[in-house]
Protein backbone atom coordinates (compact mmCIF):
# COMPACT_ATOMS: atom_id res chain seq x y z
CA UNK A 1 0.00 0.00 0.00
CA UNK A 2 1.38 3.21 -1.07
CA UNK A 3 1.49 6.28 1.15
CA UNK A 4 -0.54 9.58 0.40
CA UNK A 5 3.28 11.17 -0.22
CA UNK A 6 4.26 8.77 -2.49
CA UNK A 7 1.00 9.43 -4.46
CA UNK A 8 1.57 13.14 -4.40
CA UNK A 9 -1.42 13.92 -2.16
CA UNK A 10 -1.55 15.96 1.16
CA UNK A 11 -3.61 15.57 4.06
CA UNK A 12 -5.99 19.05 4.33
CA UNK A 13 -8.00 18.00 7.45
CA UNK A 14 -9.16 14.69 9.81
CA UNK A 15 -13.03 14.54 11.56
CA UNK A 16 -14.21 12.37 14.24
CA UNK A 17 -17.11 12.91 16.06
CA UNK A 18 -18.50 13.54 19.79
CA UNK A 19 -21.19 11.48 20.29
CA UNK A 20 -22.50 13.47 24.02
CA UNK A 21 -20.29 16.37 23.85
CA UNK A 22 -20.40 19.71 21.69
CA UNK A 23 -18.61 20.22 18.57
CA UNK A 24 -15.41 21.97 20.01
CA UNK A 25 -12.21 20.49 20.81
CA UNK A 26 -11.54 18.23 24.23
CA UNK A 27 -8.40 18.33 26.21
CA UNK A 28 -7.87 14.93 25.16
CA UNK A 29 -8.34 16.75 20.96
CA UNK A 30 -5.82 19.35 21.40
CA UNK A 31 -3.74 17.15 23.36
CA UNK A 32 -3.12 15.04 20.63
CA UNK A 33 -2.96 17.40 17.69
CA UNK A 34 -0.07 17.04 15.94
CA UNK A 35 -0.47 18.19 12.98
CA UNK A 36 -1.10 22.28 13.04
CA UNK A 37 -1.60 22.55 9.29
CA UNK A 38 -4.56 20.26 9.16
CA UNK A 39 -8.32 21.15 9.91
CA UNK A 40 -9.92 19.20 12.60
CA UNK A 41 -13.37 18.73 11.73
CA UNK A 42 -16.07 17.76 14.85
CA UNK A 43 -19.04 16.57 14.35
CA UNK A 44 -21.43 16.79 17.79
CA UNK A 45 -24.27 13.96 18.04
CA UNK A 46 -25.36 15.36 21.51
CA UNK A 47 -28.64 16.58 19.78
CA UNK A 48 -29.49 13.70 16.93
CA UNK A 49 -31.97 15.53 15.39
CA UNK A 50 -29.52 18.61 14.60
CA UNK A 51 -25.71 17.31 14.23
CA UNK A 52 -23.15 20.15 14.30
CA UNK A 53 -20.09 20.44 12.71
CA UNK A 54 -17.34 22.88 13.39
CA UNK A 55 -13.92 22.91 12.40
CA UNK A 56 -10.90 23.89 14.14
CA UNK A 57 -7.01 24.75 13.48
CA UNK A 58 -5.19 23.65 16.22
CA UNK A 59 -1.87 24.76 17.17
CA UNK A 60 0.28 24.03 20.19
CA UNK A 61 -2.24 24.51 23.21
CA UNK A 62 -4.88 26.88 21.27
CA UNK A 63 -7.11 26.45 19.31
CA UNK A 64 -9.16 28.37 16.67
CA UNK A 65 -12.92 28.08 15.01
CA UNK A 66 -12.91 27.87 10.99
CA UNK A 67 -15.19 28.77 8.32
CA UNK A 68 -17.25 25.59 6.85
CA UNK A 69 -18.36 26.02 3.66
CA UNK A 70 -20.26 23.40 2.81
CA UNK A 71 -21.22 22.66 -1.11
CA UNK A 72 -22.92 19.72 -3.34
CA UNK A 73 -21.94 17.68 -5.74
CA UNK A 74 -23.26 17.52 -9.08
Amino acid sequence: MSTMAERGETLIAQYHSHPRKPAHPSKRDIDGARQPQVAHLIVSLADSRRPRLAAFKIVGNEYTAMRVHLTSAQ
